[in-house]
């Protein structure tokens, strides 16, 4: 039986970043973007890790809600997709601790 730890959160979180950034412009909640992802980390990870990680990349600013939605729906804000841009720095809560070394 797998745990929730037994998935690579970094990847997870990468994985939803660039999802996020796919469907930029449509709004879109975590809930649905588990169901209907292109990423493998996603689509595998435990029910509810999407979620989870979800709130974690709000709470560090890589995503936002949608106004006027309720915190239903969120987008990747201009952090969220520094992130995916090999010029800029990555942090360590998205990359894992090599993104540290570098």
């Amino acid at each position: 039986m797998a745990m929730e730890t037994d998935y690579n959160v970094y990847a997870l979180r990468q994985a939803l970043l660039r999802d996020f950034k796919r469907y930029d412009g449509t709004p879109i909640g975590a809930a649905e973007l588990a169901q209907i992802s292109v990423e493998l980390p996603v689509r595998y990870a435990p029910p509810g890790a999407a979620e989870t990680q979800c709130r974690e990349l709000t709470l560090m600013g890589y995503l936002e809600p949608l106004p006027g939605w309720g915190g239903v729906y969120l987008r990747i804000t201009q952090e969220g997709l520094e992130q995916l841009a090999p010029e800029f720095p990555h942090d360590a809560f998205v990359w894992g601790p090599v993104a540290v070394r570098r």
